[in-house]
């Protein structure tokens, strides 16, 4: 398909050319007023140097066109590459989104001010059954902010309403969570 597009694109380009020329000769005859024969096209072309320069227009034009046509399939193969790759990252990306809210653990995303920026249905439980409204109690905010100096994860455990839960606090240093 690449191969079939460059060849048409030297063609036409090659064609397009071959314009310049004809007119060209066609306007000198015209202007000076000879008859259209084989001999007096001869005659226009050797003796313009102009026409010279003209009569190459087709093999630049369809050279050009060559390149042209050469590098838009490139182009058009890495675009379509780079397509298919972006899409793949968003795939990914959407299922990676999606974990936290089908995940039946409590996950909590918590920023440095200890104020809770995401919580999925069961982490929005755990924060009720804590009566934890928009803020970590400072215990926690304690350990975010020793989370945060060392890039390593912290665990504490705390037991509400009977049950104990194991805590992990990993960093984001990133994205500043």
């Amino acid at each position: 398909q690449a191969r079939r597009t460059t060849v048409l694109r030297t063609l036409y380009g090659t064609i397009f050319g071959l314009c310049f020329p004809i007119f060209a000769t066609l306007l000198d005859g015209v202007v000076k007023d000879q008859s259209f024969s084989v001999s007096n096209i001869i005659q226009l072309q050797l003796s313009q140097p102009l026409h010279w320069i003209i009569d190459t227009a087709p093999i630049f034009l369809g050279l050009f066109a060559y390149f042209i046509g050469k590098n838009q399939s490139e182009f058009l193969r890495l675009s379509q590459l780079r397509a298919e790759e972006l899409a793949e990252q968003s795939e990914r990306m959407a299922d990676l989104a999606r974990f936290p809210n089908e995940n039946p653990s409590p996950i909590l995303r918590v920023g440095q001010d200890g104020r809770v920026i995401y919580g999925n249905r069961p982490g929005q439980d755990l924060l009720r059954d804590l009566d934890i409204s928009d803020r970590v109690p400072l215990d926690w905010q304690s350990t975010i902010a020793q989370v945060l100096d060392s890039p390593s994860p912290q665990e504490i455990e705390v037991t509400c309403s009977g049950r104990t839960y194991s805590l992990i606090f990993a960093p984001v240093v990133d994205a500043g969570f």
